[in-house]
């Protein structure tokens, strides 16, 4: 019900940021120096002179329909634009986000059990470095040093075969990966610590268990569910991409397409991706649940919805 009630009001919203407070659509579409006659015949076309409540219900209707219409600039339709958008996306933000889980967990483990030491404290050292410094200086190094200087990466650019693309994909990969480490590691190391302390691994290791089955058998289940939490939070971004990243290398994705389109005002591109948003969003909330009562029994599906209902 929530998840109904987020994106019901997120359409509205947008209704109302775009229709009743934004810029003329039609003006937009007819450009700064049309006639008033051509701009009247486009808000005619698209039903904009028509009482603001009906424009809300044909609005409402189009977004929960998936009818986006079209783009101002292209005139291609929305959900076309997205279509040829997303495989790019995907190809760079789905392979960087499961590495970045999995080399983050890896190190979070070390650092945990080795708390305090010098390998804790050099990890942890690399992660301050690494989340002091900007996107775009891991981006120009790469860039400049990686791909332009030794040659081992293409700067930018992008081909559609399946092969073709990944030599062009490989530095941006890298990059992401790189960028979000030290977060991660920080918050998976608490979380690992956190449970450490729990009695139940005091249990489990005084049944003569190794630390090897303590931690996959034990540990690891246990702290699943604050880092499906964490994992679950991030499934938006992963619709836009890497903004900067496809900015930079020529990576024709949805994050490129999002500040294309802002920068050229064109609202339906902008309207959608917002919508999209919050789909994703509650989208990832509900899986989240699906995965803590799979994970967890004693937490019942039902108990979650009556409290995301209250």
């Amino acid at each position: 019900m929530r998840a109904v009630i987020t994106v019901l009001s997120v359409t509205i919203l947008l209704f109302m940021l775009f229709y009743v407070f934004g810029p003329d659509p039609a003006q937009i579409m007819a450009g700064p120096k049309a006639p008033a006659e051509v701009v009247e015949n486009l808000r005619e076309q698209f039903g904009l002179n028509r009482p603001l409540h009906i424009q809300l219900g044909t609005h409402l209707k189009d977004m929960l329909s998936f009818n986006l219409g079209k783009s101002l600039v292209s005139k291609e339709p929305v959900i076309d634009i997205f279509k040829q958008r997303a495989g790019p996306s995907l190809s760079l933000v789905l392979p960087a986000f499961v590495m970045s889980f999995l080399i983050s967990l890896f190190f979070a483990f070390l650092s945990a059990y080795f708390v305090n030491r010098i390998l804790d404290r050099t990890i942890l050292m690399m992660c301050v470095i690494t989340m002091s410094v900007s996107s775009l200086v891991f981006i120009i190094f790469g860039q400049f040093v990686l791909a332009y200087h030794f040659g081992w990466f293409e700067i930018s650019g992008y081909e559609d075969g399946f092969i073709e693309r990944w030599p062009y994909l490989a530095l941006p990969i890298l990059l992401y990966v790189v960028m979000s480490l030290g977060g991660d590691i920080r918050i998976y190391r608490s979380v690992i610590l956190e449970q450490i302390k729990q009695d139940y691994m005091l249990v489990a290791r005084s049944k003569g268990l190794t630390e090897w089955a303590v931690a996959t058998k034990h540990l690891l289940k246990n702290m699943m569910i604050p880092v499906v939490t964490l994992v679950v939070i991030q499934i938006p971004f992963l619709v836009l991409g890497s903004l900067l990243l496809e900015k930079f290398f020529g990576i024709p994705g949805l994050g490129d397409l999002m500040l294309n389109a802002i920068n050229s005002g064109d609202f339906p591109i902008v309207k959608a991706m917002v919508f999209f948003g919050a789909v994703f969003l509650e989208g990832g909330n509900i899986l989240s649940d699906i995965l803590y009562a799979y994970l967890d029994p004693r937490i019942q599906l039902s108990s979650l919805a009556k409290g995301q209902s209250a």
